[in-house]
């Protein structure tokens, strides 16, 4: 009768088991290599044994088969496989018993490589390991440390930033802030590139210092897009230094890309000083406009000498980011401020924060035309004095011309002088109209502006005045 594949692969793994416990370090080679071969993880609790009798000359050999296969199940624990021989999850808890047995009884073997598995398998959750990081008299407590700081085994980094969804021992913490290996601060500063969870960031808060950091930041340049952002967040978050902070953020706007700066200099506020001024001033000059727009608006709440000047050039930037960026940043010099102090400047100042206004404000002309139809006659008037400061006065004719009908008389005499700006047919012939209007001061302020006959033939030859009101 033909064996069945169950009965083939137990006759295999039988002879795995005895090639294991052979005192030929050949034999026994060759076993421990099928064993990590076809990841025969059922073997585990033998190899356990077989690497804490001391009597076998084989037991590192087991030791690092175990080793071995931890990292294996790892790995299959990690990825998205179809595992038709076994559940990598039942493996895993088949694994962490028989290695549990090892945490307990750590002080009869001490064996690190034993202890580095049950580590690399293990889940946070489990009770003899919480029991062993909150012990520091435990005789696991100091190696499981010296593993957790030092190796690089994902599983056990795996395990080591878990802690940080939960509540995690001060240790744990301790050591997060202490570990300065490449492969384990990617991994760390990922953690962070979406925000720091609340649970975290009350520990981070009383952490200082980071180990990467001890280099100068160089490790920064070897850091991905997510991980400089991971590191933007936690120099905003933690506990570290001001200055070392905002070194994070300098090395990352000088070295990052588009996106990574971009999130340096949105937390580019957070600083100041001459260091900080210099470094938005030079943020300036980004090839990225999202940069350019971001610090664009930190230059007047920084009091950076000639910030407005520095604005007003930007203003014609070719880029519609950072054009809108200064408006934004130049708001009080935008229509409706200009309106709540109008009657309370002088002609100078007028002059000057009108310019500004015109510059600053792409929406002026259109919200003076609400101004004009406003129903209290004080807006009217005012209205049209802004229209003449501004230098609107022909955008807004129709307008004017409609005023010149306006109920009272102080906003159509108003409106006549500001009609001496257009030269248009429609201008000329409602200023004619006027000629005939019921009140008096309506009226020579119109003969005004007609003025004599050679004044009317003037205008009719030259097209008005018209440029000293632009």
């Amino acid at each position: 009768m033909e064996e069945s594949a169950t009965e083939k692969v137990g006759k295999i793994t039988g002879a795995i088991r005895d090639g294991i416990l052979s005192r030929n370090e050949q034999i026994a080679k060759n076993a421990c290599d099928a064993a990590r071969w076809i990841r025969e993880y059922d073997l585990v609790l033998v190899l356990v044994n077989a690497a804490l009798d001391v009597s076998n000359p084989q037991g590192e050999l087991a030791a690092e088969t175990v080793l071995a296969l931890c990292e294996s199940l790892c790995e299959e624990l990690a990825t998205s496989r179809d595992y038709k021989r076994r559940d990598p999850q039942a493996a895993r808890q088949h694994v962490v018993t028989a290695l549990e047995q090892v945490a307990n009884r750590f002080d009869q073997h001490k064996n690190k490589m034993l202890l580095e598995a049950f580590l690399t398998l293990v889940n946070r959750e489990n009770l003899i390991l919480n029991r062993i990081l909150e012990h520091p008299h435990d005789p696991a407590y100091a190696m499981a440390m010296n593993l957790l700081s030092n190796s690089p085994r994902p599983g056990v980094m795996r395990l080591l930033l878990n802690y940080m969804d939960v509540d995690a021992p001060s240790s744990i913490y301790s050591i997060l802030a202490r570990r300065s290996d490449l492969t384990f601060v990617r991994h760390f500063l990922k953690k962070f590139a979406g925000g720091i969870r609340p649970s975290a960031r009350s520990y981070l808060k009383r952490v200082e210092s980071f180990g990467w950091l001890k280099d100068g930041g160089k490790l920064l340049a070897a850091l991905g897009d997510e991980e400089q952002r991971g590191a933007i967040q936690l120099a905003m978050d933690s506990g570290m230094s001001r200055l070392q902070a905002f070194e994070i953020i300098r090395a990352v706007l000088k070295g990052g890309n588009a996106v990574t700066r971009r999130c340096a200099a949105e937390h580019l506020s957070g600083f100041c000083g001459t260091e900080a001024n210099e470094l938005i001033v030079q943020t300036l000059e980004d090839e990225d406009p999202g940069v350019q727009s971001r610090v664009a608006k930190l230059l007047r709440n920084h009091n950076i000498p000639r910030a407005t000047a520095k604005l007003l050039e930007l203003l014609d930037s070719p880029l519609e980011a950072v054009r809108e960026s200064a408006r934004e940043s130049l708001s009080e010099y935008t229509l409706q401020p200009f309106l709540t102090v109008f009657d309370r400047l002088d002609d100078d100042s007028k002059r000057e924060r009108a310019a500004l206004v015109k510059r600053v404000d792409p929406d002026a002309i259109a919200e003076l035309k609400l101004e004009m139809r406003a129903d209290a006659r004080s807006r009217r008037r005012r209205a049209v004095e802004v229209a003449l400061a501004i230098q609107v006065v022909p955008e807004l004719e129709s307008e004017f011309i409609r005023l010149l009908s306006d109920g009272d008389h102080a906003v159509r005499t108003a409106a006549v002088s500001a009609l001496r700006c257009c030269s248009s047919k429609a201008a000329r012939g409602a200023l004619r109209e006027v000629l005939a209007d019921e009140n008096i001061g309506v009226r020579q302020a119109a003969e005004g502006v007609a003025g004599s006959g050679a004044t009317r033939k003037r205008f009719a030859e030259t097209g008005g005045p018209r440029s000293a009101c632009r």
